[in-house]
């Protein structure tokens, strides 16, 4: 599809973009991620309708002032984690680290560990998981003086 055609058909804010970069490069990142999940689902070969299954799975944590854990989940079945949310609430002042992982592999960050304050980000990621392999939330509470309740949401996918 021609850029013009495809500007065209887009919502007024995707045409708006951002300072930070180009409509185009919007475009291309979206395609190739979309490319990404089509190609680890098997393709949309046949010319049928697919039909995707999606559930969430949820960690939400309360960790005592200077305490750590992990806190594990079996995948429910082969699946696509498709994102991966959390919510890091106002107080945690950076000092409150996560990292999300399945089985041996750390999913994001892919080294160390992320820590925020009064933030939630959403990152998209195309990660196989297998059924029943341990999907895992790491979280470290660095705070002296406050317990903090941290969530993580991941989206699973995969073809019904």
């Amino acid at each position: 599809m021609a850029y013009d055609e495809t500007r065209k058909k887009a919502s007024p804010f995707e045409r708006l973009g951002d300072k930070f970069s180009t409509a185009d490069d919007g475009i291309a990142y979206v395609a190739g991620v979309a490319e990404d999940i089509k190609a680890m689902l098997g393709g949309l070969s046949g010319g049928g309708a697919v039909t995707i299954e999606t559930t969430q799975i949820r960690f939400q944590e309360t960790l005592a002032a200077l305490t750590g854990d992990r806190f594990t989940y079996p995948c429910p079945w082969d699946a696509i984690n498709t994102s991966i949310a959390m919510h890091f609430p106002s107080g945690c002042n950076a000092l409150v680290d996560v990292a999300v992982g399945h089985s041996d592999k750390q999913s994001y960050p892919r080294q160390n560990y992320i820590a925020l304050n009064d933030a939630s980000p959403v990152f998209t990621t195309a990660e196989k998981i297998a059924y029943n392999e341990p999907i895992w939330v790491e979280i470290r509470n660095a705070d002296g003086g406050f317990a903090h309740t941290i969530t993580i949401i991941l989206t699973l996918q995969r073809r019904a």
